[in-house]
């Protein structure tokens, strides 16, 4: 590991020579949880692709921060998803609860 903090803007610095490793999550299927249906706190380059969330209490999908060294477009992101917040087929829990879809991070180079 090389460790090198001349250009602080760039993309994984300070670690310039180590490649930006994506983890991707697809295909998930996710309802009728307490919570969220998804949630991530602090993520580098993360994909979740083809989620199916439904009828959760607080929210569908929750990204909380994107990692500071990602400072591009395409890294971390949501790619096709079905979310649905409040539908028909809910138990009265929800009935007080105001659910939302998908709750963005608080940074930026995040793409839903």
């Amino acid at each position: 590991m090389v460790y090198d903090n001349s250009n602080p803007s760039a993309v994984g610095a300070p670690y310039p020579n180590n490649p930006v490793i994506t983890a991707s999550y697809e295909d998930f299927t996710s309802w009728k949880n307490v919570e969220n249906g998804a949630i991530v706190e602090r993520t580098g380059d993360v994909k979740w692709k083809n989620f199916k969330i439904a009828d959760n209490m607080f929210a569908g999908m929750e990204w909380s921060v994107v990692a500071p060294e990602i400072r591009s477009d395409g890294f971390s992101m949501i790619d096709g998803a079905l979310v649905i917040g409040k539908s028909q087929n809910t138990e009265e829990s929800l009935d007080t609860a105001s659910p939302r879809g998908i709750i963005g991070p608080r940074t930026e180079w995040f793409t839903a």
